[in-house]
């Protein structure tokens, strides 16, 4: 049986190949430069011992002579074989992960981003039992930061329905049956990751504009007409964002808000939903749950 090397080697394998034969080059020469100072040390030293003359009884002096210096002949030079180590077995897959990292785009430095989104959902006051929330719509612009911070300016509006408590009782009777509501706030959030996937958690505060309408004049005298209050809330507000693409996302919001102070526009000294005893809503605490639509540029 008759073996032979293939006729075409991989890229590496030609590479190692050319790798030996620079070695040995490198060698070789070293080696001839070092014999060429050996012989030039040793013609010098020639000259000195059989050219010296040497002192003797009368002054004449000796017939010179010509000396015949042989050169030895040249031996090729010896390169030292080294040890034959074996080469270290590469890793394919390890190499070929490595390729496939370093033709991977860098990733840059992500921008500040800016935002506008749209905001649809509902209002409640748990601790008011006969006031119904029946829709809450608004809008927000924001700023992210590349450290994911936000910054966020919302206004909402948001309407509820004043129910009658126990119908057939003036004292259960409200005195309105619709509050309009009107939410300024600004929002710190903080994005917890920075994924397609985005929890957010922050702090708001804000101011809130309500309108009374729609008096119920059956048990009543006089008309006091529509009635407003102004109240400055705070509170926090959790979320969750959906990136689908790199310039729209959806999510959800919600915030829980408490008052810190109100004030009534009227002389009208009872409570706006309760006729005779209860808390002013503007003292109660509430929620704005919202569905969140967000174009990013």
């Amino acid at each position: 049986m008759i073996e032979d090397s293939p006729l075409s080697m991989s890229s590496a394998e030609r590479r190692r190949r050319d790798r030996q034969s620079l070695e040995l080059q490198t060698e070789s020469r070293i080696v001839e430069k070092l014999e060429e100072a050996r012989m030039e040390d040793e013609r010098r030293r020639s000259e000195r011992l059989f050219n010296q003359s040497f002192g003797s009884g009368d002054h004449s002096q000796p017939a010179p002579q010509q000396v015949q210096v042989i050169q030895a002949p040249v031996a090729a030079p010896v390169v030292p074989v080294e040890a034959v180590k074996p080469e270290p077995k590469v890793n394919v897959k390890e190499e070929v992960r490595a390729a496939l990292e370093e033709m991977k785009p860098k990733e840059e430095a992500k921008p500040t981003e800016y935002y506008i989104q749209g905001l649809v959902g509902m209002g409640n006051y748990p601790d008011a039992v006969n006031v119904r929330g029946n829709v809450s719509t608004g809008f927000s612009v924001g700023i992210v930061t590349p450290e994911r911070i936000v910054a966020e300016g919302t206004f909402q509006y948001s309407e509820f329905d004043i129910e009658t408590m126990n119908p057939g009782y003036s004292y259960a009777t409200p005195p309105f049956k619709t509050l309009s509501q009107y939410n300024f706030s600004a929002a710190m959030k903080y994005q917890l990751f920075s994924g397609r996937v985005r929890p957010v958690v922050g702090a708001v505060a804000g101011y809130t504009y309500r309108s009374y309408r729609d008096q119920q004049t059956y048990y009543y005298s006089t008309n006091a007409g529509n009635v407003s209050t102004n109240a400055f809330d705070v509170g926090g507000l959790v979320g969750l964002d959906v990136q689908l693409t790199n310039s729209f996302s959806i999510g959800v919001d919600l915030r829980y808000m408490k008052n810190i102070a109100y004030r009534e526009n009227s002389d009208y000294q009872r409570s706006f939903v309760y006729q005779r005893v209860g808390k002013a809503v503007e003292e109660l605490d509430y929620y704005m749950s919202s569905l969140v639509a967000r174009f990013m540029f």
